[in-house]
């Protein structure tokens, strides 16, 4: 074979190896992709189906509020385990009004539970925004304030929607938001809180109570909602920011673990009707851990 024949071959060879590598990098590539779309995939039926098993699970929980054999008051926050096709998901129960009450709780109870974490300022914004005047508090945010800080709303002036409607408010920022979300509602319409369903963030932030009883209370507290007394306790001063509750607001929260970790709230508020037992007021990803 001469040179000039050697060529065209040598050159058709190095044709066909290219050729070669370019649909074996599109096959690959193709074959990556499909591979990614079935973990998507797979990944989307699986936390389809822990949203479904955590829906279905916080519906018996709701249930077990009419229980007369729950056993514990219904003032106590409990955790009930959800058997459903092989599956277990682990239900919270807790009571509303043992939070502090965004729109008719006490100001010197929200100022109370910000104090710990934030500037004066932002509880003050805070009572702004739910106030039906345009008047700012001492240090607090009117209309003015939020186009000064570059923000398009002012403040609502009425009461608030939503526990997530706190990060419009001027100097709530998200980690602010989650330290004290949980312990807000919209849901239970008092002006103080239950001493037997309120968490100890919530008792620290009751003004007058007496210096070092809070301890001793949450003993007693313990042992009452455990059967192992009688009489409900009451914490030592706090007048008059406590208030009992009838008990039928309730943050219900619901914890898949597998094949992924899943979690959901609903807040059901007990209705008293055999043909509709509870309405459902918010149903929403609960904030922490």
């Amino acid at each position: 074979m001469n040179r000039l024949t050697a060529q065209p071959a040598g050159v058709a060879v190095i044709v066909v190896l290219w050729l070669v590598t370019l649909v074996a990098a599109f096959v690959t590539a193709a074959s990556l992709r499909a591979r990614g779309d079935l973990v998507s995939a797979g990944a989307l039926v699986a936390e389809a189906e822990a949203r479904h098993a955590a829906h279905a699970a916080i519906a018996v929980a709701a249930l077990t509020l009419f229980d007369s054999q729950a056993g514990a008051p219904a003032h106590a926050g409990r955790s009930v385990a959800v058997a459903l096709d092989g599956r277990t998901v682990e239900v919270a129960i807790r009571e509303e009004c043992g939070k502090i009450d965004l729109n008719t709780g006490w100001a010197a109870l929200i100022t109370g539970l910000f104090a710990a974490s934030a500037s004066p300022r932002v509880a003050q914004a805070v009572l702004d925004w739910r106030d039906p005047d345009s008047r700012p508090r001492p240090g607090g945010a009117e209309d003015a304030d939020y186009r000064a800080a570059g923000l398009p709303h002012g403040a609502r002036d009425g009461p608030f929607e939503s526990v997530e409607e706190l990060m419009q408010v001027l100097g709530v920022d998200h980690p602010l938001y989650v330290e004290v979300a949980p312990h807000l509602t919209v849901d239970c319409l008092n002006a103080g809180v239950e001493p037997l369903a309120a968490s100890v963030r919530v008792l620290e932030a009751i003004p007058n109570l007496a210096a070092g009883t809070l301890p001793a209370f949450l003993e007693e507290r313990e042992a009452y909602l455990a059967g192992r007394a009688v009489t409900p306790p009451q914490p030592v001063g706090g007048e008059p920011y406590l208030e009992s509750s009838s008990a039928v607001a309730f943050a219900i929260t619901a914890t898949v673990e597998s094949p992924i970790r899943f979690r959901w709230e609903a807040v059901v508020v007990l209705a008293g009707d055999a043909l509709r037992p509870y309405l459902v007021r918010a149903w929403r990803r609960p904030v922490g851990p």
